[in-house]
């Protein structure tokens, strides 16, 4: 990433950025706990390139047997990829969530991430 702000052609910058993506999806399919160090190294990445992984939002929906710290990168990460083409879908996943457990802290954490989309 530092190198890229050195790049001056903005297509060699495009693809360097879709080369970067597929690595880092499937990384989110490891071990929790290699998971969670992705998804936080992922979130950094996402805070300067928005980009990286746009069309990938679907490899961050949350399995039931997600731990909750797991849970909740991939939520803040999934609000990150909000964009106008895939917030209806980003909703209607978030509404799952808050149905599927409604005591829970992950219940009022997605119900929390739904209004910043909103």
């Amino acid at each position: 990433m530092i190198h890229i702000r050195n790049v001056e052609r903005p297509e060699l910058v495009k693809q360097l950025i879709r080369k970067m993506a597929p690595p880092l999806v499937t990384l989110v399919s490891s071990a929790a706990e290699v998971q969670w160090v992705a998804l936080r190294n992922i979130n950094l990445l996402l805070q300067k390139r928005t980009d990286i992984l746009q069309n990938e939002m679907r490899v961050f929906f949350c399995k039931y047997n997600d731990p909750p710290y797991v849970k909740v990168e991939k939520l803040d990460i999934m609000v990150r990829l909000a964009g106008e083409s895939n917030v209806e879908t980003l909703l209607s996943e978030l509404k799952e969530y808050v149905f599927s457990d409604l005591n829970s802290m992950w219940s009022w954490e997605t119900d929390r991430m739904m209004k910043v989309c909103l």
